[in-house]
């Protein structure tokens, strides 16, 4: 029996490639200088309406979209922001870049928040950042009721969860933000890159301005222009935009995506039930709500 290969990448479909050769062609590579329908502006069309959100901005990687993120929500200086415990290092990072300051809380042995210890510290901090650790969902319903109880914003950091459901709901549109990556370890794989999603159209524009949209090329956003205009000139630039190649090979995958996850998923729970039959080791099942 012949293994599969676990440690090489899925090939890029073939679809990418008539629209790669054009981009070499052109050296078209920026994301602003068509006038319309820019592989990033298509890009952001098509994630929103898979998540089902009004708004997309993709960026040059999911910690710029939890940093625009956090900036986006306009916080107040020295703003405290609540994270689990068992994270990757660009989360607490991404709030340190902010200026804002990151608060753990604890996680249990089946990696998800404590909700006790959550309870506990979310009165003292301005915002909420889930990490949906390894595609281990914590208990939304418990930490959207708090959060929504205590008007505390929630970012979902969904790196590691494109395409698990929370009672049917996809997650990343759950909480007011929902960031995705497209590393190459990611469920989708532009070498790097990012993208947030929202149907906050203030929030958005204020993330498209700072991602990079200087001048007036907000206006090349479709669908947001008054909002944009709002923040022209009073916000600063971090120059965080994707651009067109990487949004090409992404937009290329998409269509792949519910294979992928079924294909992961089957990996996983065979994995998972070898694991679980030695008594050393438990590998967490599923809350009920939850679809990986």
């Amino acid at each position: 029996m012949t293994l599969p290969d676990m440690h090489s990448a899925e090939a890029i479909p073939d679809t990418a490639r008539a629209e790669i050769e054009l981009l070499l062609q052109s050296g078209d590579l920026f994301r602003y200088t068509a006038a319309a329908d820019a592989p990033v502006s298509l890009l952001e069309a098509e994630f929103a309406q898979m998540m089902g959100s009004r708004y997309a901005l993709a960026v040059s990687s999911c910690s710029a979209a939890l940093f625009l993120s956090l900036l986006a929500l306009d916080l107040p200086q020295n703003a405290k922001v609540l994270i689990p415990g068992f994270t990757f290092a660009a989360v607490p990072s991404a709030v340190i870049h902010a200026n804002y300051t990151p608060v753990l809380c604890e996680v249990g042995e089946n990696y998800r928040i404590d909700m006790a210890d959550f309870a506990a510290k979310l009165p003292g901090v301005d915002a909420v950042i889930i990490s949906h650790m390894r595609g281990h969902t914590s208990d939304m319903d418990a930490i959207m009721q708090l959060c929504d109880a205590a008007n505390v914003p929630v970012i979902e950091d969904a790196a590691h969860s494109l395409g698990t459901l929370w009672h049917d709901r996809k997650i990343g549109t759950i909480g007011k933000i929902g960031c995705f990556s497209f590393q190459s370890y990611k469920m989708v794989n532009a070498g790097e890159g990012g993208i947030l999603i929202t149907d906050d159209a203030d929030l958005v524009a204020r993330a498209i301005i700072m991602s990079g949209a200087y001048e007036h090329n907000w206006k090349k956003h479709p669908g947001i222009a008054d909002a944009c205009a709002r923040w022209q000139n009073k916000l600063p630039l971090y120059n965080l935009r994707l651009n067109n190649l990487s949004a090409v090979l992404v937009r290329a995958q998409l269509a792949e995506l519910p294979r992928r996850v079924a294909d992961g998923l089957r990996n996983h729970d065979y994995v998972a039930a070898k694991l679980n039959a030695a008594p050393q080791i438990d590998v967490p099942a599923p809350l009920p709500p939850e679809t990986r």
